[in-house]
C-alpha cells in the first residue's frame, strides 16, 4: 500500500522570507514564527501573498495565545530573542495533522464536504490564465498542468484576503471576499517580521470575540465573526486532488518535487454579511469621499488600483488617494497611537470583470509626528491641492468644454474644446513627473511639520508657504510644457497663452491661499 501523501505546512518550506542578514529563503510556519526577530520581512513575489501570508500568521498567534502581559511582551522584546517562544505554540503543535495539505480527515483550509466537480488547479492562483478567461490563449492546458503544494498552499491563502465574485456556472456564483471585489489593505512595515505582528496582535484576551475561531478550528458561515474568522475567511470551497506519480513540473515556480496537484474542487465560499468592509478588520484601508450634491457623512470605500482604460493622470494620481486613506486612520487613531508606525505597504487590487486583474503596492514612510493634530492639517493641504488641481492643471478638466465652468485656465487660453482635449493629452503625459514632484513637495511639508508641537502655530507659517510656493511653480512648469507643445503659431502667441495661464494659476492660488 503506498504511503499517505502529506505536505505539512508546520514543518515544509513554503512561505517566502527575507531574513535580516539579507538571506533569501522559503520556511515553514513555526520557523516563521520561531526565528521572526530574525527575518525581515515576508518576501512574496506577489503583493497579495505577503498581505495574505502575514494575516495567516497573525492570526495562527492570536489562537495559539490570546493575549500578552507586560512581563512576556518585555521578554519577547528583549535583544536576544529570536522569535514567539515554542512554548506559545501548543496549540499548533498538539494537532500537527491540522496544518497537513493531505490530510485525510481535514486537510488544511479545505472542505472535504465539497461538492466533487473536478476543475483546473489553475484556479487557485490569478497569475495564471484559466478556463474562461477572456485573455487566455493556452485552454488546451487548462486541464494539464501542475501546481507544487507550497504554490497551491500560497493560493489557498491568498483567497481568504482577496476574491472577486463571479459565475461558476447557471446556479453557482462565486462569492467576493469580506472587503469586496477590490479590498485595499495597509501593512505596517516594521524592521522585523516579529515586531510586524507585534503590532497587530491584540495584547487584552477581552477585546477577542466569545465562540470566534479560524476556518481550520471549526468557523462556519453562521459562526460569530471576530479576528480570528475574519483573518481566515473562507471565500471559496476547496479540495486538493494530489497526483501519486506525476510526470511534470509546477507551472508556476518550476518545481518538481511531489507532491503535485492538476485538479482540485473549486465552488463557491460564504456569503458576505454586508455590502459594507469589516470594520474590525487591522489592516483594512478606506478612505471616507464625500458625496456630491448631498450634506450626508462621506462613505468610506477602500481605495481601488485604476484599469488599464482609466486615464494616465488617475494613475499617477493614485498616491493622494491612498495618503488621504492613511491620514484619515491617524486623525481616528487616540491620541497614544498616533503615527507610533511609520512606514506602510499598501497593496491595492485592481479588477474589471473577467479581463484585467491586478494587485500593486505603495510604500510610504511617514514622519512621525509630534502632535496628534498634524494629520488633521496635511488633509487640509491635500484638499487644497486637489481644488487647485482641478481649477488648473486637471488633465480631467479640459475634456468636454460644457464642464469647464470651474476651471479657470482653460477658458482664459483657448476658445474651442478641440483645442482644450489637445491640452488634455498633453497634460495627461506629463502627469508622471508632475504627480511625483507634487508627492516629493508634500513629503517635505511633512516632515517639516512633524516635529512642530502646535502645526496650527505661528511655527507652521514657513514650511507651508514654501510647500504652497513649490507647488506653484511645480504646476506653472507642467502647464508651460504643455501649452507650448499645443500652441500653434508665433513664439509671442506661445509667450502670450503661458502669461495667460501663469494668471490663472495665480488666480486660483490667491482665491485658496486663506487657511481655514
Amino acid at each position: 500500500m503506498p504511503d499517505q501523501i502529506t505536505f505539512n505546512l508546520l514543518h515544509e518550506p513554503w512561505i517566502p522570507v527575507l531574513r535580516r542578514n539579507g538571506k533569501a529563503e522559503k520556511v515553514g510556519i513555526l520557523t516563521a514564527l520561531t526565528q521572526a526577530a530574525l527575518i525581515r520581512q515576508i518576501a512574496a513575489s506577489n503583493p497579495l501573498d505577503n498581505v495574505s501570508l502575514l494575516r495567516l500568521l497573525l492570526a495562527l498567534l492570536m489562537w495559539s495565545k490570546s493575549g500578552l502581559t507586560n512581563e512576556e511582551l518585555e521578554t519577547i522584546q528583549q535583544p536576544d530573542a529570536q522569535g514567539i517562544p515554542l512554548a506559545w505554540l501548543q496549540q499548533l503543535t498538539a494537532r500537527p495533522t491540522t496544518f497537513d495539505l493531505f490530510d485525510e480527515a481535514q486537510p488544511f483550509l479545505q472542505d472535504t464536504q465539497v461538492e466533487r466537480k473536478l476543475n483546473a488547479a489553475t484556479n487557485l492562483l490569478i497569475e495564471l490564465p484559466s478556463a474562461t478567461n477572456i485573455a487566455h490563449f493556452r485552454h488546451t492546458r487548462d486541464g494539464s498542468s501542475l501546481l507544487c503544494s507550497s504554490c497551491c498552499a500560497l493560493g489557498l491563502v491568498r483567497w481568504s484576503a482577496v476574491a472577486s465574485a463571479g459565475k461558476a456556472g447557471p446556479a453557482s456564483q462565486m462569492t467576493a471576499s469580506l472587503h469586496g471585489n477590490t479590498p485595499a489593505y495597509s501593512i505596517s512595515h516594521q524592521s522585523t517580521l516579529l515586531t510586524s505582528l507585534l503590532n497587530d496582535w491584540p495584547p487584552d484576551p477581552s477585546s477577542c470575540i466569545l465562540d470566534d475561531v479560524p476556518v481550520w478550528a471549526g468557523a462556519s458561515q453562521d459562526s460569530p465573526l471576530g479576528l480570528l474568522k475574519g483573518l481566515t475567511w473562507r471565500s471559496r470551497r476547496v479540495l486538493l486532488i494530489p497526483e501519486s506519480s506525476p510526470k511534470d513540473a509546477c507551472c508556476n515556480c518550476g518545481s518538481p518535487s511531489p507532491p503535485l496537484v492538476r485538479d482540485i474542487i473549486f465552488r463557491p465560499g460564504w456569503d458576505r454579511p454586508s455590502e459594507k468592509t469589516w470594520s474590525a478588520d487591522p489592516h483594512r484601508l478606506v478612505v471616507h469621499r464625500p458625496r456630491p450634491g448631498t450634506k450626508a457623512p462621506p462613505e468610506p470605500s477602500p481605495p481601488s488600483w485604476p484599469s488599464p482604460n482609466d486615464p494616465l493622470d488617475e494613475i499617477t494620481a493614485v498616491w493622494r488617494t491612498v495618503l488621504r486613506g492613511l491620514l484619515q486612520a491617524q486623525t481616528a487613531a487616540s491620541p497614544d497611537q498616533t503615527n507610533q508606525d511609520s512606514a506602510f505597504h499598501v497593496t491595492l487590487i485592481g479588477n474589471s470583470q473577467q479581463l484585467y486583474k491586478h494587485a500593486a503596492s505603495i510604500h510610504f514612510d511617514l514622519p512621525v509626528f509630534t502632535s496628534p493634530k498634524c494629520p488633521e492639517i496635511l488633509l487640509m493641504e491635500l484638499d487644497w491641492l486637489e481644488s487647485l488641481l482641478r481649477m488648473t492643471a486637471a488633465p480631467r478638466a479640459a475634456l468636454i468644454r460644457e464642464k469647464l465652468k470651474d476651471n479657470q485656465l482653460i477658458p482664459s487660453v483657448y476658445e474651442k474644446s478641440t483645442t482644450a482635449v489637445a491640452l488634455r493629452s498633453t497634460l495627461c503625459h506629463f502627469s508622471p513627473q508632475t504627480e511625483g514632484e507634487l508627492q516629493s513637495a508634500f513629503f517635505i511639508l511633512a516632515g517639516d511639520l512633524a516635529t512642530l508641537p502646535d502645526p496650527f502655530g505661528p511655527g507652521a507659517e514657513s514650511p507651508l508657504r514654501n510647500w504652497r510656493n513649490q507647488t506653484r511653480q511645480i504646476l506653472l512648469c507642467a502647464l508651460s510644457d504643455s501649452l507650448l507643445a499645443t500652441t500653434p503659431g508665433s513664439p509671442l502667441r506661445q509667450r502670450e497663452v503661458t502669461h495667460s495661464a501663469a494668471t490663472a494659476l495665480d488666480k486660483s492660488l490667491e482665491n485658496r491661499n486663506v487657511r481655514n
